[in-house]
């Protein structure tokens, strides 16, 4: 079986289309808080035949990371 992953939208680019694997893993890309983003990514399977298969999917990311402030002392 040969794997190959391609992601068709969302920002930051993943660089997944070089991976064979049937998983991957990635860490999820910085948002501004609270922003929403989406990745759409799909896996094409082909067996030692040459049949392919595939199935995509879409990703929602939510960044809850509260932003850190820091407040300079008063001089």
């Amino acid at each position: 079986m040969r794997y190959s992953w391609s992601q068709w939208t969302g920002l930051p680019n993943l660089q997944i289309g070089a991976l064979d694997t049937p998983s991957i893993s990635f860490n999820a890309p910085n948002l501004g808080f609270q922003q929403l983003g989406s990745i759409t990514l799909t896996l094409t399977v082909t067996d030692d035949i040459g049949a392919t298969g595939e199935k995509t999917c879409s990703l929602f990311i939510n960044d809850v990371t509260q932003p850190v402030i820091t407040v300079p002392d008063d001089q």
